[in-house]
Parts: C-alpha cells; structure tokens; sequence
C-alpha cells in the first residue's frame, strides 16, 4: 500500500491561514500574499543558478518536493501536466518550478530526468539543504526526513503547497496538491492577462 508522507496536523494552522489568504481572492482580480515568498537563487538544470527574478515577465507556479516521492509529487505533476495542455499558447510565458526536498538523492540531472516527462516548461531546482530550507521557510513551507526500518530507505515528509506567482515575482495564491486543474488555469490566465497588481 502507498504511504501518504505529507506533514502532520501541527501544520494544520499552515494549510488554514493558506486557504483564507487565497479564499481572499475574486473572479477579478487575485490578492498580494505580501507574507509569503521572496527572491531566491538554487540550481537548475546542468547545475546553472538560477533566480526568481530571471522569470521576471513569465507567471510562475512553485511547489516542493522530490523524485523518490510515492505519491503526493506525481499527482502534482500529473495535474500540471494537465494543466500545461489546457493552457496551449499560453504556457509561453509560464514555467513550473519543481523544487527538490531531497538534494541527497536528487542530482540536478535526475530532476531533470523526472520532470521532463511531465512538460518542457517544468524546470527542476536544487540546491545544499541550507539553501532549500532557507527558500522553503520563506514559502512558510517544510519537510522533514522519515526514517523506515532499513537504513537505506527513507521518505522526505512535507507540506504539499502550489505557489502562483505573477511576472513581478510576487505570490497571489496558494493551492492544496489536489486542486482543481481548471481553477489553475484560470488563474494562471488572469495573471498572464494582466491581472497583475503594480
């Protein structure tokens, strides 16, 4: 049986000052989530540092996790999988950011690797852990290590948060993992349409 490793309810308060801060959102226009996010720098492919700002002009979507993850990752991916053929054109000036929780087991060329199966526009970042961790605190996300009964197994618990970032770089809304992917996609038009705050 798959395993679910998602955080426990200590971050339950987390997910609900989440969805409130999204919920804030209307058809016309999405909220600033000025408490969440920032500019960071990690590694993408071929090891080329890459920052939050080097997609100025483009809206984002940023989540955390890893590749050995068994459940909770796939179906995030799969779902922006779903999402990038929705939005067709349009994923012209959209990109997916994948950033690994796991930089033991995740070289840049195996992020690469996974996430090339689910879209082109899906880069993978990673980074040392102080890094990670530094990026993950400013999203008020975390993961911790799961240890299983061999030593040479274990699971990367954590929150399983989505990011919609607008062309300035700043956080709009915040998604649970199993989000609707038209919600998605509408939003992520309305950013790209010039629903962006100045």
């Amino acid at each position: 049986m798959i395993r679910r490793f998602i955080l426990p309810a200590l971050l339950l308060p987390v997910l609900i000052f989440f969805l409130r801060q999204t919920a804030l959102a209307s058809e016309e226009e999405l909220p600033l989530m000025t408490k969440i996010g920032g500019e960071f720098t990690l590694n993408g492919p071929n090891g080329k540092k890459l920052s939050l700002s080097d997609f100025k002009g483009k809206v984002v979507l940023l989540t955390f996790g890893y590749t050995h993850c068994p459940d909770i990752c796939p179906t995030i991916l799969v779902s922006l999988k779903s999402l990038l053929a929705e939005l067709g054109p349009d994923t012209e000036n959209f990109r997916v950011l994948f950033t690994t929780v796991d930089p033991e087991r995740d070289t840049p060329e195996l992020l690469s690797r996974y996430v090339s199966h689910f879209g082109k526009e899906i880069i993978g970042l990673h980074g040392t852990m102080a890094e990670i961790k530094k990026v993950a605190k400013m999203y008020k996300s975390a993961f911790m290590k799961r240890l299983t009964e061999d030593p040479e197994v274990y699971f990367v618990a954590h929150t399983d948060f989505i990011y919609l970032i607008d062309d300035q770089g700043r956080t709009r809304a915040v998604y649970h993992h199993d989000e609707n992917v038209n919600v998605l996609a509408r939003d992520v038009r309305q950013l790209l349409r010039g629903g962006t705050k100045k």
